[in-house]
């Protein structure tokens, strides 16, 4: 990122008394506005930059398939102890070990879209129990 600051000018002496600061007034104005053009040019940099990455990962973004269990469960939006004691769907093993499991997202998919359609039933269920209470 390359930012061009002004060149700082040198400021004028002035012994200004403790009451009257209309002499440096005109100084202090003028570094504050060079201040504020500097931080323009800064945020007008940082945003340029912020655009460009944006649009490289926006573009370069690829979803795996396969997910890892933490992966999945994150997908699935529970915590990975939930997800590992209720999920039926079955890893697929790319290679030996714990670390070579995998889980397919479209069987994910396939899984929580049983759940929607099941979690329908709740509510005459509720109906049912506040029947029985009375």
């Amino acid at each position: 990122m390359i930012v061009n600051f002004p060149a700082r000018k040198s400021l004028p002496p002035t012994n200004p008394t403790s009451h009257d600061l209309s002499a440096g007034n005109e100084t202090i104005v003028n570094v504050v506005a060079e201040i504020r053009e500097g931080f323009k040019q800064v945020i007008a940099a940082i945003n340029n930059n912020e655009l460009q990455a944006r649009g490289r990962r926006s573009v370069f973004q690829i979803i795996p398939r396969l997910l890892t269990k933490v992966q999945a469960a994150n997908y699935c939006g529970i915590g990975h102890e939930s997800f590992a004691a209720n999920c039926p769907v079955q890893p697929v093993r790319l290679r030996p070990g714990e670390r070579g499991l995998r889980y397919d997202v479209h069987e994910l998919d396939a899984w929580l879209d049983s759940l929607k359609e099941n979690s329908t039933g709740l509510e005459s269920e509720n109906v049912n129990w506040l029947k029985r209470v009375g």
